[in-house]
């Protein structure tokens, strides 16, 4: 019995920490693709090693995976424009989450040549969870 209290508490405690780490992370807060591409440089400016600013990213919940000579989509909320980007070697990182009564996704290419940052691209999409 009290080996399954000490575990609740263990997994209470665990997941408070988790919400309370993505609460103070930079980009939790972030709303518009702007502020997002100024938050990911403002951590992690061009010529950074592209390794470092993966590890950013996926400290802040970012899914992360390499894509080399890809195509990355800008779409925005609101918006039918889209913008193409070919041919580029990015670390593309992926997040989704609740807001209002929206599931949120952020998708994001961490440009990058000989290793380093050159750019970030940032598509921010939302989808109305229905009753």
């Amino acid at each position: 019995m009290v080996t399954l209290r000490r575990i609740g508490v263990l997994m209470l405690t665990a997941c408070a920490v988790g919400l309370f780490t993505l609460w103070r992370a930079p980009t939790s807060r972030v709303k518009s693709p702007e502020g997002m591409r100024a938050t990911i440089l403002s951590r992690a400016p061009p010529g950074t090693p592209v390794a470092d600013a993966r590890q950013f990213m996926e400290s802040e919940g970012f899914a992360c995976s390499e894509s080399a000579r890809q195509t990355f989509v800008v779409c925005r909320i609101g918006s039918t424009e889209q913008a193409v980007h070919n041919g580029l070697d990015f670390v593309y990182c992926n997040r989704e989450g609740w807001r209002e009564m929206f599931t949120e996704r952020w998708q994001v290419a961490l440009v990058h040549a000989d290793g380093k940052l050159t750019d970030v691209l940032v598509s921010n999409t939302r989808v109305m969870l229905l009753p």
